[in-house]
């Protein structure tokens, strides 16, 4: 979904409403494929799962209620240190590093949205022009 798609719907529903549907959709999505490889976790597994389920909707909670107060252009580029921060924890924790393409594919993404939703912030802004 697009910042300014994401924009909208703060909009036009409720934070508890967007927050239960996304989990909802997620669940379901999730659910089948996660049946073809189940197994119970254990309690420490099933302690971090909990904390990054918390940890998930309070991100996702906190980032709905900037699109509903501030500028969608403005809160876009912090959408992006979400990769910063996924790179580090692939470094740290995993000793992975990226390749080139996975750099160039996250480069291209960012330059892509990063355009439209400054051109949709500058179309929003620019007054109509009247017939008269």
């Amino acid at each position: 979904m697009t910042v300014t798609g994401m924009k909208s719907l703060t909009r036009d529903h409720s934070l508890t409403s967007l927050l239960v549907w996304s989990a909802v959709l997620g669940l379901a999505l999730s659910t089948p494929l996660a049946l073809l490889e189940w197994r119970w976790p254990s309690a420490p597994d099933l302690a971090l799962l909990a904390a990054m389920g918390a940890m998930g909707l309070l991100n996702q909670a906190l980032y709905m209620r900037a699109m509903s107060l501030g500028d969608a252009a403005a809160i876009a580029p912090v959408e992006y240190t979400r990769l910063i921060f996924a790179l580090l924890v692939g470094l740290i924790l995993f000793d992975e590093a990226p390749d080139g393409w996975a750099m160039l594919g996250a480069a291209v993404v960012i330059a892509a949205t990063l355009t439209i939703t400054l051109r949709e912030a500058r179309l929003r802004k620019t007054p109509a022009v009247s017939p008269e």
